[in-house]
């Protein structure tokens, strides 16, 4: 019955998945050498935890235990850019839910391996990377920009290509769009395997391409560590063995996102799916990454507490940062703002704050995407003190009271003031609003002392300050003393606006000076919103100069001022200011993107730009603005259609604008190229996969080229006589289901449309297969486990199938024999075998040898079963099998070791009884229903009696001999040993049956004469009878002794008589007798008649009272 119960599970198990003719979890394409024990480490050709293949979750199940990559969000089919939808390039995950397209795993060995999940698989020549950052840095932008950036590659160190059919490479794509060679190298077959996932995700099974590297090999290449913090992405390529870093033109999907929501721009994809990614070591589950949070400004001097907003959800926790260390405390979100209070120490100015959020379940965000610097100054600057006089000796005027004065010399430098040199200031503000510097050592008003002009002719810069030593805009005072230098106002420069963009750190001016004896040398400077900013060093003559400043905040405008000076001395006035100039971000230069090749002229242009939504692109045809602008869109991509009308042999270029802001430099050139025309076709009738070649027709000259699902296969020809032939093509290049199309180049034209399609053909599996056994016979439910086919083909599937249904797990063709096991079978059937390519819906074909089976019926074995629940120990009672069954027999068996009681009894459609035969002890049975012949099926029936034996009484006997007097009664006793108390006991002799007695009680008996006693039967509680039933006691019973009494009557007085006793009984008697008064007594009495001799004086009348013999005594004799 444990076959039964077998079978029964395993057609659960695979009923499911028989649909598809495969069993999930299959390996249909192994690694060689010692890749195979690292890819498969039981050997048993699954990657499932057991050779029945996946159940329910290939994750869960699965022999090895991969972890999924982190995605961003759900992996959609159909999203590629080349190659076939659901097809061998698209990744698929397993469910809704389950983002699981790519996994990974970092064995005990330190093989770190990887899993992807493809919604088809053919045994073609593809690419399949994983894309590494082991920096934690990436984009062109932001606080964690890889200075290594270029486009086609954000931030990538390392690429892991499996190129099928080719081997496994790691490739150094640090700083680069085109690595060269491959740094790692596993050749061939060794480092791969092909499997069958549990998925359907496109109404067809998916599979698994598992693929590793040698860790060690990392650590020698790249310095990088298993503990090191990595970040990965998943994409692949329609190019055989091929960087997809190298090869973007062919990247066909990228994993964990939807490819066309991005536009395919997949440096933008790139950062969606990197910014989600919390880095984490090779071998750890790495989650997904909480958002960074804002943090509101200005932070002051002395503040105890940080806030915020984030846009996690309630509860998630907040971390501060202080000059890039973790403040200890932490506090959390609340409706989408936190503050951190009770920071101690204070902050200070200068300290730079971050922070960082973090989503229970998910991994840290960064902390830096809006760093805060604790200030002692807020909101703009303060006004500009206001100048009222000047001279030689002070500079006096109204400002802010309480304020600070300082004026500065027109190299940048604090001008000391005297008397109060050590503090650089003189005199604040006062009460009234006025103020006075002087540089004479005087102290009393403005104007006023005597003493040599000590400041020198020319501009000088004053500020205010106030407490916490913040600056305001500055004002410009130029000293005229009429003395031997007259000041005159410098030229006002002119800035070169395109210098002037958010994050520039040097702004380009153009400055002329006046004629002599003004210096020829000065200093430049540069204010932002009207403010102070920077000042360049002494410079030289006239032309352009770089001022150096520290990196221009995005929106604010930018001025200059000129002042002629040489490095002391007199000087002329500093100029007006130039005119403002926007800080704007500099736009990068865009990419037009796609080949032109066409009959008539281009109306529309495509590309992408790494700048932000709404930036403006300019087309350009041959260096001319053309049509309408357009803008960037969310996904990084643009197109512009409107007003284009671009020629055939014209360039095409594209410029960037952001807001007001300067057009970017020129894109990469596109040429619309002139596309053929000429007739192209494939004459080949039939295109089968592994074929060297393939033929068609053309016009003369042309070049011709083959693809297969939009790549290039194969090298190129020159059609001669009307026809064409592409041959040498590899055994990969034609491979079943592929569209293949051809196009023709006329001369320095540009490729034609494709030509027709045709699609390749799968090569049959043969069908002469020989398969054993030629026929069989089981009965219903069971399965046929040794089903061979020989000679089988390596890597073809092998499935039984009943009729149109799969039955049981397939296998994979070695070669050699294998060997099929059906499902539960419940009919008379025939199977087949059907030999099956990957993937499912290529080709299959069915072996013409087949299994005729014959398939018997089972017993019923629900039957209903009866028996007593308690038997007497020793006896017997019969089982009864309700409903039994025509043409099955059954047998009655000890269930703890099957052993037969009794004899078989067939059935009849109605009871049957099976005798259990005398029973001494508990027991369970079992019921073996066995088929007649030729069947012999068999099986148990589920209901398994047990009888419960009860221990009888093993012994009853009767004693209490006795001998009594008639009249009188006496005691017999049953002593009754085993059973159950109180018993039922019956006793011959009138005594009848006595009820609820208990071993030993007195049993009262008077027989009237001698009797003897015996036990007829004693029954105990449970119903169970006495067995040895002893013991005859015998009641005698002896007769009262009589007495009569007899005299002579009557006498005379004084004359004696005699009193006459008889007797009878046994002597000696003892008689008494009563004269009225007196009881006299008369012993050893030997004979009767006794005489008594009286000689009463009186009438008297005697009585006898008692009389005894030697047995009995009568006490009314």
């Amino acid at each position: 019955m444990t076959f039964f119960k077998l079978s029964i599970l395993i057609f659960i198990l695979f009923s499911g998945v028989c649909l598809y003719s495969q069993t999930p979890g299959m390996i249909f394409e192994t690694a060689t050498g010692g890749g195979a024990a690292v890819l498969d480490p039981n050997g048993d050709g699954w990657v499932s935890a057991t050779s029945s293949g996946f159940v329910s979750n290939d994750e869960s199940e699965s022999e090895i235990p991969f972890v999924p990559m982190i995605f961003p969000m759900p992996e959609p089919d159909s999203d590629l850019g080349p190659g076939p939808d659901c097809g061998f390039t698209d990744f698929v995950q397993q469910a809704a839910g389950v983002e699981d397209a790519g996994q990974y795993y970092l064995s005990p060995a330190n093989n770190w391996l990887f899993r992807l999940r493809m919604g088809s698989s053919l045994p073609n020549s593809k690419s399949y990377s994983i894309l590494i950052d082991s920096d934690q840095k990436f984009g062109a932008t932001g606080p964690n920009k890889d200075p290594n950036y270029v486009t086609g590659n954000p931030g990538f160190e390392i690429e892991i290509v499996l190129a099928t059919n080719f081997g496994v490479y790691v490739y150094n794509v640090d700083g680069t769009n085109s690595p060269g060679a491959a740094v790692i190298s596993y050749a061939g077959h060794t480092n791969y395997q092909k499997s069958i996932s549990i998925s359907t995700e496109c109404g067809n099974p998916d599979y698994f391409y598992d693929f590793f590297v040698d860790f060690d090999d990392l650590i020698s290449t790249f310095g990088v560590f298993t503990s090191t913090p990595f970040r990965m992405i998943l994409i692949d390529n329609m190019a055989a063995d091929k960087s997809s870093i190298n090869n973007a033109s062919s990247r066909s999907d990228l994993g964990g996102v939807d490819d066309a929501a991005c536009g395919n721009n997949y440096d933008d994809c790139f950062d969606l799916v990197i910014d989600n990614y919390t880095p984490c070591a090779a071998g750890a589950d790495c989650p997904d990454r909480s958002e960074c949070p804002s943090i509101n400004s200005p932070i002051l001097n002395g503040a105890t507490s940080v806030s915020g907003t984030s846009t996690e959800i309630d509860g998630t926790t907040i971390k501060v940062y202080i000059n890039g260390t973790p403040y200890g405390t932490t506090t959390s979100v609340s409706g989408g703002t936190w503050t951190l209070s009770g920071i101690a120490p204070t902050l200070a100015t200068g300290n730079i704050i971050g922070a960082s959020a973090q989503v229970i379940g998910e991994g840290e965000s960064i902390y830096n995407c809006g760093l805060i610097t604790v200030t002692n100054c807020t909101g703009a600057p303060g006004a500009a003190p206001v100048i009222t006089s000047s001279s030689g000796k002070n500079i006096c005027g109204t400002g802010t009271i309480g304020y600070d004065i300082n004026v500065y010399y027109p190299n940048g430098t604090l001008y000391p003031a005297n008397p109060d040199a050590a503090t650089s200031t003189y005199l604040p503000v006062t009460g009234t609003g006025d103020w006075v510097w002087k540089c004479t050592g005087n102290t009393g008003g403005c104007n006023s002392g005597s003493g040599v002009d000590c400041i020198a002719e020319g501009s000088y810069a004053i500020y205010q300050l106030d407490g916490n030593g913040c600056v305001s805009i500055p004002a410009f005072e130029c000293i005229s003393q009429g003395g031997g230098y007259t000041p005159v106002t410098s030229n006002t420069p002119t800035i070169i606006s395109s210098t002037v963009y958010t994050g520039s750190t040097s702004v380009q001016v153009t400055i002329t000076n006046n004629i002599a004896p003004s210096p020829q040398t000065g200093y430049i400077y540069l204010f932002v919103d009207n403010a102070y900013y920077a000042i360049s060093g002494l410079v030289s003559g006239a032309g352009t100069f770089a001022v150096s400043c520290t990196s221009l905040p995005a929106g604010a405008s930018v001025t200059a001022r000129y002042v002629q000076s040489a490095a002391s001395g007199d000087h002329d006035c500093i100029s007006t200011a130039t005119g403002a100039v926007t800080i704007y971000t500099n736009a990068v230069p865009p990419i037009v993107t796609g080949s032109y090749c066409s009959t008539t002229a281009i109306t529309s242009v495509s590309g992408t730009s790494i700048d932000p939504t709404g930036t403006i692109i300019q087309v350009y045809e041959n260096g001319i603005a053309e049509g309408s602008t357009t803008t960037v869109t969310a996904n990084g991509t643009w197109t512009a259609s409107v007003g284009i009308s671009i020629a055939l042999g014209s360039t095409i270029t594209a410029k960037a604008q952001i807001g007001a802001g300067p057009l970017s430099s020129v894109s990469n050139s596109v040429i619309v190229y002139t596309k053929s025309t000429n007739a192209v076709a494939i004459t080949t009738v039939t295109i089968t996969e592994g074929d060297a070649s393939v033929s068609g027709s053309g016009t003369d000259g042309d070049v011709i080229k083959l693809y297969v699902d939009g790549i290039q296969v194969g090298g190129t020809t020159v059609v001669a006589s009307g026809i064409w032939t592409i041959s040498g093509l590899g055994i990969y290049d034609l491979y079943a289901t592929g569209i293949v199309t051809a196009t023709a180049t006329t001369g320095a034209n540009c490729e034609s449309n494709p030509s027709a399609s045709k699609t390749v053909v799968c090569s049959l599996p043969l069908t002469t297969l020989t398969v054993d056994p030629a026929n069989e016979t089981v009965c219903s439910g069971s399965v046929i486990a040794n089903v061979q086919v020989y000679s089988s083909q390596s890597g073809i599937i092998y499935q039984l199938f009943n009729g149109v249904t799969a039955t049981g797990v397939s296998k994979l063709g070695t070669g050699g024999t294998i060997t099929l096991t059906s499902g539960t079978l419940i009919s008379n059937t025939t199977l087949e075998v059907k030999a099956i390519k990957i993937p499912v819906g290529s080709c299959s074909s069915t072996l013409s040898d087949n299994i005729p089976v014959t398939v018997n019926a089972n017993p019923t074995l629900s039957l209903t079963v009866t028996s007593s629940l308690t038997v007497c120990s020793g006896s017997s009672t019969n089982v009864i099998v309700q409903s039994s069954q025509l043409g099955f027999s059954y047998q009655l068996r000890n269930d703890a070791d099957d052993t037969n009681i009794g004899s078989a009894v067939a059935g009849t459609g109605g009871n049957i009884n099976l005798p259990t035969g005398a029973l001494t002890a508990d027991i369970t049975f079992n019921i073996l229903v066995t088929g007649v012949t030729p069947s012999f099926c068999n099986g148990e029936l589920t209901t398994k009696p047990s009888i419960t034996i009860t221990s009888a009484p093993s012994a009853s006997v009767l004693s209490g001999s006795a001998t009594i007097c008639n009249g009188l009664s006496t005691n017999l006793n049953a002593t009754i040993t085993g059973g159950t108390s109180p018993y039922d006991i019956t006793i011959d002799n009138g005594i009848g049956t006595i009820s609820n007695y208990n071993s030993t009680d007195n049993i009262s008996v008077s027989p009237t004469s001698t009797t003897t006693y015996s036990i007829t039967s004693v029954t105990d509680a449970t119903g169970c009878p006495s067995v040895g039933l002893s013991g005859t006691p015998t009641v005698t019973v002896n007769p009262l002794p009589t007495a009569t009494i007899s005299a002579t009557t009557p006498i005379c007085d004084g004359v004696g008589t005699t009193l006459s006793i008889t007797l009878t009984g046994t002597a000696d008697w003892i008689v008494k007798y009563s004269d009225g008064s007196t009881i006299t007594t008369e012993s050893g009495i030997s004979t009767s008649p006794f005489a008594i001799n009286l000689n009463p004086g009186s009438t008297t009348t005697y009585t006898l009272t008692e009389v005894s013999d030697a047995n009995c005594t009568d006490t009314t004799p």
